[in-house]
């Protein structure tokens, strides 16, 4: 990965704009096909956008579209849009120590924060934001179009990518569980 792909990376803390993010690293003419529909005609944008859905097998994945804006936003060195209301401020007045014990002060700054992070928290659920995950791995992201969009197998892609087919299985289910895609069935 390139010095600037790996700054880009770097900015996103939401997986699925990491999946977006990969698929069009991965095809780049998925990419190009995505920046030609938005800038469509707008009667027939929502049909051309939605066949293109379809064609990756992402048509029932609700989030995926304002994801790949983003993305294609970031990539275009564009402000981001915005989906969501800011965080509500955190309120907490100082310590006055002549009239409230330590004890009692911590224990009201604690309520308050407790009630600022279950707002951010609520906030985030709304919009179908996932935590964030301590690791990951920006080529499971790869692995994980490869397997959804391409169809490919996880033995197929472990053996292109010179990895043990459980290291490439369980990259791909990281991603999945993270995105809320599912694995498709053996057999």
């Amino acid at each position: 990965m390139t010095e600037q792909t790996i700054k880009m990376w770097e900015t996103w803390a939401d997986p699925r704009e990491m999946f977006v993010w990969a698929l069009f690293h991965h095809k780049p003419e998925e990419r190009e096909r995505f920046f030609t529909l938005i800038e469509a005609d707008g009667d027939e944008q929502a049909g051309l956008i939605l066949d293109w859905m379809d064609k990756l097998h992402l048509s029932k994945t609700p989030w995926f579209l304002e994801q790949a804006v983003n993305v294609a936003s970031k990539s275009l060195q564009t402000p981001p849009l915005q989906w969501s209301l800011p965080p509500p401020p955190f309120e907490c007045s100082g310590w006055d120590r002549k009239n409230e014990s330590r004890r009692v002060y911590e224990e009201g700054v604690k309520a308050a924060l407790t009630a600022y992070c279950d707002a951010i928290e609520a906030r985030a659920k709304e919009r179908g934001d996932v935590p964030p995950e301590e690791k990951r791995n920006p080529q499971h992201f790869v692995w994980a179009v490869k397997y959804f969009i391409d169809g490919m197998k996880t033995e197929q892609i472990a053996a292109q990518e010179g990895v043990s087919q459980q290291s490439a299985d369980a990259g791909v289910r990281s991603v999945a569980h993270l995105i809320g895609l599912e694995m498709r069935k053996r057999g």
